[in-house]
């Protein structure tokens, strides 16, 4: 038995397999990655500030994973990527004066 397809411009329908995400998916992970990247930027305070702008790259790469490329992920990759450097810059920058603590004092 053949059954044709009743519109040409549509392909047959296709059994499903596997897990189905909805079109949005991930679009929690992205909103997640966000916060954390604009509180990466918000607060400079060594090892704060770098924690949570690694946390928004990883949820950015999970939304991505997830199939959602929006704006909110978009966002949150960028600040987090700027979050990264500043919160290196500031911790390193805090350790450097830890270190020389003692030679301030021997003169």
């Amino acid at each position: 038995m053949n059954q044709q397809n009743p519109n040409p411009f549509q392909p047959p329908h296709m059994p499903h397999h596997g897990h189905h995400m909805p079109p949005d998916a991930g679009k929690g992970k992205g909103i997640a990655s966000m916060v954390c990247g604009i509180v990466s930027l918000a607060f400079h305070a060594p090892f704060f500030g770098l924690g949570a702008a690694i946390a928004g790259l990883i949820l950015a790469q999970s939304a991505t994973r997830d199939g959602y490329n929006g704006a909110f992920k978009t966002a949150g990759l960028v600040c987090s990527i700027i979050g990264v450097v500043f919160g290196a810059i500031v911790t390193v920058s805090i350790l450097g004066l830890i270190a020389c603590m003692p030679l301030m004092f021997m003169f």
